[in-house]
């Protein structure tokens, strides 16, 4: 078995070059919304850099570089993201290595956020004991037949240029900057706040067309009429959220 060791901020460059990878695959998952930047490793690294250095951070990873883990403090609990390993078939042993020295390590629930179709990551997860709480659901948006700016049919009092907010009879979203490491091709509106109609998302749908470029549901897993009705609408999950069981 490898050693586990703490990572610091001299670290990153390592840590970096691992996350290269995973987005790579997960791009695969989801093309538009694990779409990499093509400037993603040199806008990460100081970033790593700076988070591995913070008081609340712990970071992990093998002796060999082979794999990483990032946790972070969010006042409740651990929240990982950053946690990849070298070789996906290894899920069941670096990755399993890391998680439970985290766990061994400190105090509080741990969630881990992960692609859904990242499949031995995901069963890694359940063996630990893990369960998905919530997810985030991705939808197809129609696209735009007019200019928003002129379409007769568009929200009158909504700027593209300048609202961050959008809202429909029964659900409301926030229009957001993709994370510096992806490019869906725009911004991501993220819905806040739905009634669980259908014809609410289809709503949303046809609103943020031309100004959004993925629409985003996020889902507690134990609303699975919320779930039904985002797969009639041809939505996929492409990421869970993963809670240990202390």
């Amino acid at each position: 078995m490898r050693v586990v060791r703490r990572l610091g901020a001299g670290d990153a460059e390592a840590v970096e070059r691992l996350l290269v990878r995973a987005r790579a695959e997960y791009a695969e998952y989801s093309p538009k919304f694990w779409r990499p930047h093509p400037d993603a490793a040199e806008r990460h690294t100081p970033f790593l850099a700076w988070l591995l250095g913070q008081d609340t951070t712990r970071g992990f990873g093998l002796d060999d570089e082979s794999a990483a883990l990032i946790a972070t403090e969010t006042g409740i609990g651990w929240m990982v993201d950053d946690f990849t390993v070298a070789d996906p078939r290894r899920w069941r042993t670096d990755g399993s290595q890391l998680l439970t020295h985290l766990r061994e390590q400190v105090d509080g629930p741990i969630e881990v956020v992960t692609a859904e179709a990242d499949e031995a990551k995901v069963a890694m997860l359940h063996h630990a004991g893990f369960s998905r709480q919530r997810e985030w659901w991705i939808g197809p948006l129609a696209e735009p037949t007019t200019n928003p700016d002129t379409d007769p049919d568009a929200d009158p009092d909504m700027d593209p240029a300048e609202d961050d907010t959008v809202s429909t009879n029964g659900a409301n979203a926030a229009l957001l900057d993709a994370p510096p490491v992806y490019d869906p091709g725009g911004r991501v509106a993220m819905v806040h706040d739905w009634d669980g109609e259908l014809a609410s998302i289809e709503s949303m749908q046809q609103v943020v067309r031309g100004r959004a470029a993925l629409l985003i549901v996020p889902v507690d897993t134990t609303t699975p009429e919320r779930r039904s009705v985002l797969e009639r609408l041809e939505f996929h999950v492409a990421s869970g959220w993963y809670r240990s069981p202390d």
